[in-house]
Order: C-alpha cells, then structure tokens, then sequence
C-alpha cells in the first residue's frame, strides 16, 4: 500500500492517519477479490443513495445544510463518485487525499461530525445487507473485513481531517491576537516603568501606576499561553509509558510548594492492575497540573476535599479512566462549553487557557476530557488515556 504523501502527513499529528492507515493492512488481492462483486454489491446503490439522502432530509439541522450546500444533482453525482471509489485496485495517495478534502469540506460547510457517523453507519448496514443477499457464505467473511477496513479508513481520514482544519482555524486565531498585542504590550511596560521610577509623582499616581503594571503582566502572561498553545499543537508527543499515581504525586508536590495545599483533604484511589498509561509524559503532566491547580481553586472552603481515582473505562478497556472530583459549585451547562475555549475564564487575572491546553493535550494523546456536576454535590473532570499495548 502506497504511504500516505508528505503534503497531508506533515499536517497530522504524530502522523497518525500515515500509520493508521498502514495498519489496516488492506491488501491487493483483498481490494481485487472486493472488484469481483462490484456489480452486485452496488446494484441498489441508486435506491440506497435516495433513502440515505432523504434520511438526512428529515434532521432539520442537515435539511438546512443540503438544502444550501450545491444542488441535488450535483450532490448525487459527489455520492456516486465517493461509493464508486471504494472498488479501486490500490489505496494509493491520491485516494487519501481525495478522503482528506471530503473531511475538511464538511468542516468548511459546519457539517456536525455525529452526522459523519451516522452516515457511515446506514452506510455499514447498506453493504451487510448486500453481502448476506448476494454473496456466496464461503466469501462472506472475507469481503465483509475488507468493507469495513475501508469503511473505518474513509471515516478516520474524514475526521482527522475535520478536527485538523478545524484547530488549525483556531491557531491562526490565536497567532493573530498575539501579534496583535505583543507591540502594544511591550511599548505600555515600558513607559510605564519609567514613569513609576520618577520620585516626585504623588502616591496615587504610584497607585495608578501599579495597577497598569498589574494589567500589563496580565497581558504578558496571556501572550506566554498563546505561545505555549501554539507550540502544543505544533509539537509531536514523545510516547512512552509511565505509571499515573506517580505523576499525579509530583503534580501535587509541586502544587504544594507553589500554591499551598495544606488546608485540603486529598484522596488518591487507583485501580489495582493498570498502574501504566501511554502518552507524553510532559504533556500529561501539564494536563494534571491545570485540572488539579482549577480544582484547588474551586473547592467549597467549609469543605476543602478533592479526590482522584483511577479505573478502567467501561465503553472502551483499551483506556483508563481518571476522575478528579472537588467540592466546589459546577458550572452552569450553558459555561462548560466556554471554559474549554482559550481566553475565558472566571479568575480576575486567569488567562484562560488552562483548560483548553488540557483539551488539546489529551486529544493529541488519544484520550479525552469531560467537565459535569458530580452526582452528590461538586465538580467531575474526567481524563480517558490509552493503556499500554
């Protein structure tokens, strides 16, 4: 199989959608043994396509958008071109990048990624039919792996390439505001330490003038986040495997000495048998540190507790998962989305990146992060991260 070509690689992450695709492992003869059946597997695709876009048609949310994005014919035409691509004798490089296009177009026309797979999933029901009508049993097993390979290929390229041009669409943001400031910011220090350093101004000027200097670290230290997010998203994590109890502990050790922890009760309770995570180790840790540093801040002070457990997560066994709850009141519902976005935040002088640097963190580690209410009282962060293989 073809490798997938510099121009998309060097805008993945790791380059994980170059080794992903690798190891779906279709091979040739599987791609020629699918070819045999392609006038009988795609007999009803006429009929499929008009039932699949008449699905869509009923969400008013995709209504509105296949009702703006091109005309029917056009829209037809696209589908037809994408089924037909399926039986190809190679997955070569400009197939990928093919897929690739589709995934950021859906991210240009705002086209929601459950609708992506829900899709894929009427698509999979479409093709099992086929196969248990017109296949012989003896080739059943065979051409059903090799459509579902191609089928989990089309929808991860898609969405890789959905989540990729969509945060590449933040960062040139972000780029902006710090070019923006940077000037500003550096001119405003400036004089303003000159100004405070002249003897004869009178106390409330001095005053004044302290409370300048406050805004402009401010500034400073959003300007130190802007960079440090930008440089996440640019980096490639560093994959090793290290035991979580332990990090979190130097975590805390650390928090203590900067911040203080004394006056709060913590209880750490990890499950037996999956003391290993696989990540970047540095990334995770900073992922630790702004999760408990947030949580430290917001526990209830009649009631300074924060606990953190580990266990294995129920929906996928190949991930752990890490709860860190505290006392203090959650966010409203309609906030939660907010406090994941770089530049809110509800501290005076936060910046607003904590949380949004632990997203983007986790993401790029294949894990995830969800803020809710706790079922008792409290706040629930919790982080999923891949075990070792």
């Amino acid at each position: 199989m073809a490798r997938i070509p510099n121009l998309i690689a060097k805008s993945m992450t790791n380059h994980k959608l170059a080794e992903f695709a690798e190891k779906m492992s279709i091979s040739d003869d599987q791609l020629s043994q699918l070819n045999e059946f392609r006038d009988v597997l795609i007999g009803n695709r006429d009929e499929f396509r008009k039932k699949f876009y008449q699905f869509f048609f009923d969400i008013p949310d995709a209504k509105t958008i296949l009702e703006h994005v091109a005309k029917l014919d056009v829209l037809h035409n696209s589908w037809d071109y994408w089924f037909d691509s399926l039986f190809r004798t190679d997955i070569d490089a400009a197939y990928l990048e093919f897929i690739w296009g589709i995934g950021k177009r859906h991210m240009e026309l705002n086209v929601e990624q459950r609708f992506t797979s829900l899709g894929f999933f009427l698509i999979r029901q479409f093709f099992r039919e086929q196969i248990d009508e017109k296949i012989p049993p003896d080739k059943r097993g065979e051409i059903s792996e090799t459509i579902d390979k191609l089928l989990d290929l089309n929808l991860f390229v898609m969405t890789a390439a959905y989540i990729e041009t969509t945060i590449h669409c933040d960062i040139e943001v972000i780029k902006g505001v710090e070019d923006k400031i940077r000037n500003p910011v550096t001119v405003i220090g400036g004089n303003i330490m000159r100004l405070k350093r002249d003897a004869s101004r009178p106390d409330y000027e001095k005053v004044l003038f302290e409370s300048l200097i406050e805004q402009n670290k401010k500034l400073e230290r959003i300007m130190l986040d802007i960079k440090k997010y930008t440089q996440l998203f640019e980096e490639e994590p560093n994959w090793t495997t290290f035991p979580v109890k332990e990090l979190i502990n130097l975590v805390l050790e650390k928090l203590r000495k900067e911040n203080g922890l004394e006056n709060i009760t913590i209880d750490i309770n990890t499950a037996p048998g999956i003391p290993f995570v696989k990540g970047d180790k540095k990334q995770i840790e900073n992922v630790f540190y702004a999760v408990l540093l947030n949580a430290a801040e917001a526990i209830d002070a009649r009631d300074p507790y924060i606990r953190i457990s580990t266990c294995q997560e129920k929906s996928a066994l190949h991930n752990m998962e890490i709860e860190i709850f505290n006392t203090g009141t959650p966010p409203k519902k309609e906030d939660i989305d907010k406090l994941f976005s770089p530049f809110y935040s509800t501290k005076v002088m936060g910046t607003g990146f904590g949380l949004p640097f632990a997203r983007l963190a986790v993401k790029k580690n294949y894990g995830k992060i969800t803020l809710a209410p706790a079922p008792e009282k409290g706040t629930l962060v919790t982080i999923t991260l891949p075990l070792p293989d």
